[in-house]
């Protein structure tokens, strides 16, 4: 996903949760100083904010580094925007102020944007839960190859997926983070509900079903995206399956010894989780040229 499409995601999930009212704002903005604040907003190039009586104000990097502020009345409209590059210098607000715009309105939200994320984050983990449980009750309608599959698709989640979200939840982010956390777990949440409903439409073709998610992988600006990286884990769970072979049977047929006495535990242990030592680089940012005022 490029950094203009990840933007726009941003922007779906703003408008969805409710974070900024564009429609009264980007009035006061052309189109184009609107595409280059957001990528300001970004780069993290905001120093110092602070918010005031109604004032929300900052320096920000830029060829220079330039003095920013954005006064509201008091029903949040624009009041008075000011920023001492050369673009605004000639009457017109800049992407410096746009980019504060969002920054003062992400702040504002800020308790928000974490409950926002906490309750996302359950509902996530339900939803796992609840897959778990109906392959649990639902065993003995399944085959061995089958159960090998549920079982590989079950235990990427527990074993990296889930560790690594537990991981995030543990940080104290700014506004952008928590809203970057919120639209992963989303969007994660959402593909484990789809593939659920796949697998048990096609309760007998349970195989065919994991080989379509895997057709469905995408390369972002960082590599995988989150779908392609659970597709890249399930493979990678045959590959170490197929260099272990030996003990990965031996594991299986225990495994399946156990399953026909009522306990599939071996297969699934929503307690057992693993800590990930490796934590996502964050999405890269293109750098834009401070210089392009026109």
């Amino acid at each position: 996903m490029s950094n203009n499409k990840f933007i726009q995601k941003e922007k779906e999930y703003i408008k969805k949760y409710d974070l900024i009212d564009y429609t009264k704002y980007d009035s006061y903005f052309d189109i184009r100083v609107r595409m280059k604040g957001d990528n300001v907003y970004k780069n993290y190039d905001i120093l110092g904010y602070t918010y005031e009586n109604n004032k929300a104000s900052c320096k920000m990097k830029g060829t220079e580094i330039y003095d920013v502020s954005i006064e509201f009345d008091n029903k949040d409209n624009i009041k008075k925007t000011n920023c001492t590059c050369p673009y605004c210098k000639k009457g017109n607000n800049c992407k410096h102020i746009y980019a504060l715009l969002i920054k003062s309105k992400l702040e504002s939200n800020f308790n928000k944007l974490i409950n926002i994320r906490n309750k996302v984050y359950d509902e996530y983990l339900n939803v796992f839960n609840s897959c778990y449980n109906y392959f649990k009750e639902n065993v003995s309608k399944y085959s061995k190859d089958d159960i090998e599959d549920i079982n590989k698709f079950l235990l990427y989640y527990q074993e990296k997926r889930i560790p690594r979200i537990k991981t995030i939840m543990s940080y104290e982010l700014n506004q952008t983070g928590y809203l970057n956390t919120i639209i992963e777990i989303q969007e994660e949440k959402e593909r484990i509900v789809n593939a659920f409903k796949e697998i048990k439409t096609n309760e007998n073709q349970i195989i065919n079903v994991l080989v379509k998610l895997k057709k469905r992988k995408r390369h972002s600006q960082t590599g995988l995206t989150l779908l392609g990286a659970l597709l890249s884990g399930f493979a990678g769970g045959l590959v170490e399956a197929s260099s272990n072979k030996k003990a990965y049977n031996k594991e299986m047929d225990y495994a399946m010894r156990e399953l026909e006495h009522g306990n599939p535990e071996p297969y699934v242990n929503l307690t057992d989780y693993i800590d990930d030592k490796i934590i996502d680089a964050q999405y890269p940012i293109e750098q834009e040229d401070e210089d392009d005022y026109d």
